[in-house]
């Protein structure tokens, strides 16, 4: 049952990756405003009060776990991740519907460990301690939700 959380947070935190990327301020040379897509949640590493260099690493380390994610995964699973992305309401469900494989499960939990592990060691000791903090609300508000 644990695993089976355990992988439902990854795929989640996947697809939020995917669906709501972290605004990154661009550089250009043009004179154009930058403009950022609306989010509808905010995601915890946004009020760490990042500096623009740990934001486009974080980018680039959501990029690259993004791409190892959709190597895992079938074209049909790609295909129904993709769809879900489209429907945030349905999102949960398919999630669940991907019918991952022990192995592709496995794959997930790997590299959303390696994700987690290389976006810590981008942060101050403080953002560290911030997010901690974070997650173990998120984790009170489950436990409480769950009884």
């Amino acid at each position: 049952m644990k695993v089976r959380a355990s992988l439902f947070v990854a795929c989640a935190i996947a697809l939020g990756l995917s669906a709501a990327p972290l605004a990154v301020k661009a550089q250009s040379n043009s004179s154009a405003p930058t403009q950022v897509a609306p989010q509808t949640q905010k995601s915890p590493l946004q009020s760490l009060g990042l500096s623009e260099t740990q934001q486009a690493q974080i980018q680039a380390i959501r990029q690259k776990t993004r791409e190892q994610m959709k190597n895992v995964l079938t074209s049909q699973q790609q295909e129904q991740l993709t769809a879900a992305m489209q429907n945030p309401q349905a999102r949960r469900a398919a999630l669940q519907n991907l019918n991952l494989t022990e192995d592709q499960k496995d794959k997930m939990q790997q590299i959303m460990k390696s994700q987690e592990t290389q976006i810590e060691a981008i942060l101050t000791p403080q953002q560290k301690k911030q997010l901690d903090l974070y997650r173990e609300n998120m984790h009170s508000r489950r436990h409480q939700n769950n009884q």
